[in-house]
């Protein structure tokens, strides 16, 4: 029964097949796949990428190295997803998260990446708005600011909900995009409305 409730006269209820099931995070460095993981190297050079004892996925590329390359989830099937994670770029840094991202072509715009950069960054020019980390790169730019200096730890949420993507910054929203509405594309690639809706992580 529940204390102070009034709608039943007699004050019985019945209850039958109640389950529950704890839905928590995945950790896509070292969950339960069967090697342990759910990256690997999909293009680039062996060993750049390093997960170290600690947990953290290092990238540790010397200049005249090949490229790094990208690393992706081992499978294609990441449509909708809460995606958190942490990341430290050093000093004139430059990354992305891809998210369904096809296995070919450029990933920021066959699929979709979330730029990781140092906003402070001078190597690069001058950045344009769209080009700052967390847009949607090339084509949302993020509505503020929320980054901290580069080389520090900061936190990154990405969630895709079909036609919706949202990215946080250290608790900040700064992309809310309906996919839908993005019907030009500011380069050759594909507007957005009409991007993949599932594929790799990466």
């Amino acid at each position: 029964s529940i204390p102070g409730g009034t709608n039943n006269q007699n004050g019985q209820f019945e209850f039958r097949n109640i389950r529950i099931k704890e839905i928590g995070y995945l950790n896509l460095l070292t969950g339960e796949a069967p090697t342990g993981s759910y990256f690997t190297t999909i293009v680039g050079a062996k060993g750049v990428w390093t997960l170290r004892p600690d947990g953290v996925l290092e990238c540790r590329n010397k200049p005249g190295q090949p490229s790094g390359g990208w690393i992706g989830t081992k499978t294609d099937d990441w449509a909708n997803f809460d995606l958190k994670l942490e990341f430290n770029v050093p000093p004139d840094g430059n990354s992305g998260v891809f998210i369904r991202r096809p296995i070919n072509g450029d990933g920021a715009y066959e699929g979709m990446e979330i730029q990781v950069i140092d906003d402070d960054a001078k190597v690069f020019g001058k950045l344009q708005p769209w080009q700052h980390c967390g847009s949607i790169y090339h084509e949302v730019v993020p509505a503020v600011r929320a980054t901290r200096k580069a080389g520090t730890w900061q936190s990154m949420e990405i969630v895709a909900d079909k036609n919706i993507v949202k990215v946080c910054i250290n608790g900040v929203e700064i992309v809310n995009a309906d996919l839908d509405k993005y019907t030009t594309a500011t380069t050759k690639a594909k507007p957005l409305k009409d991007r993949p809706r599932q594929g790799y992580i990466g």
